[in-house]
């Protein structure tokens, strides 16, 4: 197949720090796409920003086009809308030149709006990694680039280096990080934050008051994609956060594949709905029960937890499902 891409995630192409999650799945699932033989058309932004108008692209070379949905946001950010309007037009393309299309709504930012006219007036497949995929959508976890290429991590627990390492950025999980993140760190666990927590935004807390309410959190700014599951590897424990409205439907993240990779616990708040049965052992419903349960595990209990949630990511996570989907939209047609 000759396989189009539409994304605007700049991790694609930059070494910039991205505690957000970057592109390494993207780029580890185009190897996996042409090993197998298809062809990979680049439909996406450029390190110069969006170079050529969509029409100008090889998108009617297309056998199947993936779009990772962009959506419109405040005049400021200038690159990013130019993406949400590129996409429009490639997707006007699409549906006038009747190419298959498979769109990802990666960020939970679909409006109802956006999800009723595509369904309207397109034959395309909307996924979304959720455990309990919304009205019209199918299931399609992000492609797992950790155990797709290594093998599962098994190492020694409890080896004192990091009780909890959270790595991620200071959207919309505030309350959620002040819950299972402060609370631990203010009663004696070891806690290491990446991210942008410390850098001033008006969106988002000011540095100053992060540090009033966490003064025992050692901050440690934005990390490399590349270097994630190593600095997984030195905690005994993480924490999956999550915006509310991925709660909401179990929206899974990178991290729990990261995460499991590095052989690394991950507690899973409370709030979170649609836990499969399998992975319950790391629910938690509270900083407290959090710090609760750390005091009263054991080694066995550390290690069954872990291999479950190893053993699900590898499961559900799998590259195989993308090609399977791409298959699936051109099936449609």
């Amino acid at each position: 197949m000759k396989i189009g891409f539409h994304l605007w995630d700049p991790g694609l192409w930059s070494t910039e720090k991205n505690s957000a999650g970057g592109a390494l799945w993207i780029r580890n699932l185009w190897t996996y796409l042409s090993d197998l033989g298809h062809e990979i058309i680049w439909l996406g932004q450029h390190p110069e920003g969006i170079a050529h108008p969509a029409d100008a692209l090889p998108y009617i070379e297309c056998d199947v086009i993936y779009l990772y949905w962009r959506w419109r946001m405040h005049e400021s950010y200038k690159e990013r809308n130019e993406a949400f309007f590129a996409q429009a037009h490639l997707m006007g393309q699409a549906i006038r030149t009747g190419i298959p299309m498979v769109i990802g709504d990666g960020d939970h930012k679909m409006t109802l709006d956006d999800i009723t006219y595509i369904q309207k007036k397109t034959k395309a497949v909307l996924v979304a990694p959720e455990l309990a995929p919304r009205k019209g959508f199918e299931r399609l976890m992000y492609p797992n680039p950790y155990l797709m290429i290594n093998p599962l991590v098994n190492r020694m627990p409890f080896f004192g280096q990091d009780d909890i390492v959270y790595i991620g950025n200071n959207y919309e999980r505030w309350d959620q990080w002040l819950e299972y993140i402060v609370i631990p760190s203010n009663s004696g666990m070891k806690v290491k934050c990446y991210g942008n927590w410390l850098e001033s935004h008006p969106d988002r807390q000011s540095p100053q008051r992060v540090r009033k309410v966490a003064p025992k959190i050692t901050f440690l700014g934005r990390l490399d994609q590349a270097a994630i599951t190593d600095a997984y590897f030195v905690a005994d424990f993480t924490v999956h956060l999550a915006k509310q409205s991925y709660c909401k439907t179990g929206f899974v993240t990178m991290r729990w594949a990261e995460a499991a990779s590095a052989g690394t616990f991950g507690f899973i708040p409370a709030e979170f709905k649609h836990v499969p049965l399998e992975l319950q052992g790391a629910v938690v419903s509270s900083g407290k029960d959090l710090v609760a349960t750390r005091k009263a595990m054991n080694e066995d209990r550390w290690f069954q937890v872990v291999l479950a949630q190893q053993k699900w990511v590898a499961e559900n996570m799998k590259v195989e499902l993308w090609l399977d989907m791409l298959e699936e939209a051109i099936r449609r047609t």
